[in-house]
């Protein structure tokens, strides 16, 4: 019996100069009729929808250090991804899971997207790669 679930997680870096507002970047608006809208993130990396369920925002430290902590719950992700980390000043991480749809359950199924640093309303915003990790249950 596994202790651990295999599954997918994409990572991107940020650096915003406040926390405050970075996690309306990734939070769907709505419309005058209750529709869902892409968030400032997703109208950035062209992404369509996907379930932000399966989604996390981590800030308050060095993307190293919230890498770290993300790897209590992802093993070997801090492995495969600190020595990915784009160089600059990095305050937050973005990761999606797998769950989040069938364009996130691996890296070569993943939505094309930009490469580089992404400015999302103010934040920059970089995307690191897709790992393949074991979650802890």
């Amino acid at each position: 019996m596994s202790l651990y679930t295999p599954d997918v997680v994409t990572v991107w870096v940020l650096h915003s100069e406040s926390s405050e507002g970075t996690a309306g970047l990734f939070e769907r608006p709505y419309d005058e009729h209750g529709e869902s809208q892409a968030s400032p993130f997703a109208q950035a990396y062209r992404l369509g929808w996907f379930d932000t369920d399966f989604a996390e925002l981590h800030t308050g430290a060095s993307a190293t250090e919230l890498l770290t902590d993300a790897a209590q719950q992802c093993r070997t992700l801090d492995e495969q991804a600190i020595g990915r980390l784009p160089a600059g000043d990095w305050n937050g991480l973005y990761l999606v899971y797998g769950g989040a749809g069938d364009e996130w359950s691996a890296p070569d199924s993943r939505p094309p997207m930009p490469h580089g640093v992404v400015d999302v309303n103010g934040v920059r915003v970089a995307l690191v790669d897709t790992f393949y990790v074991l979650i802890r249950p």
